[in-house]
């Protein structure tokens, strides 16, 4: 069964476990850092990454 991000966060907050999500801002993050974050990521068993995009463009 495929399961999205927010029935897998759902699930396991039903049987109280824990998550572990990263937010990464892609206006924030560099090539050399986001390879730093996900060394560190693999290493302490990260869930889920969650990238945040903003789209603005003019109303007119």
């Amino acid at each position: 069964m495929k399961m999205n991000i927010y029935n897998s966060l759902l699930e396991k907050k039903k049987n109280v476990q824990k998550s572990f999500v990263v937010l990464i801002d892609p206006d924030g993050v560099t090539a050399s850092s986001l390879e730093k974050l996900i060394r560190l990521s693999l290493k302490t068993r990260v869930d889920y990454f969650l990238l945040v995009v903003v789209w603005l463009f003019p109303i007119t």
